[in-house]
């Protein structure tokens, strides 16, 4: 998605942000970007975060590539609509992408559980230097990571990575 950071100056219009398209990563390698994202939720912006593929199959396939994992009551469309308005999802890039399990936020702890990866990044909304990284040994990979908080984030969301890069994003817990 090619947008100019001035676009994202009206705040209280966006429910969400496409952050990941998976055709325009494989065409030309810019459909990737999380800055916009974290700077619209630095000055106060409650957005979520959205992964897509669009599904052209041009000059290769790009089916499955983005997608969102929603947290449905039931499969009806009034279920899944609602799942999407309220932020009860998570987005994924690349095909067969990491799992987001469950994040636990228990007074000032934050836990991570997720499928197998080689790196969780909980990013934190706050002071410079907010939020940490857990890494896998070299040849191993983690489920499970968790955080403390120091009671100055204003938000915090997590990104579990496989070893091929393939990124499962939560959207926002608001602090």
């Amino acid at each position: 998605s090619r947008v100019e950071p001035h676009e994202f100056e009206i705040g209280g219009i966006y429910n969400s942000l496409e952050i990941y398209n998976y055709n325009t990563v494989n065409e030309s390698g810019t459909g990737f970007n999380t800055t916009y994202w974290d700077e619209m939720l630095r000055k106060g912006m409650h957005v979520n975060a959205d992964a897509a593929d669009d599904n052209h199959n041009g000059n290769f396939p790009d089916n499955f590539g983005g997608y969102l994992m929603v947290a449905a009551e039931s499969l009806t469309h009034d279920n899944i609509l609602n799942a999407l308005m309220e932020g009860r999802y998570y987005s994924v890039g690349g095909v067969d992408g990491p799992r987001i399990d469950q994040i636990i936020i228990d007074g000032r702890n934050v836990t991570v559980s997720c499928s197998p990866v080689e790196r969780v990044n909980i990013i934190a909304g706050g002071y410079v230097g907010a939020g940490t990284t857990i890494m896998a040994q070299k040849g191993e990979k983690i489920a499970e990571a968790s955080m403390k908080l120091t009671g100055t984030e204003t938000y915090i969301r997590v990104e579990c990575v496989d070893e091929y890069g393939r990124t499962a994003w939560s959207n926002p817990y608001y602090l």
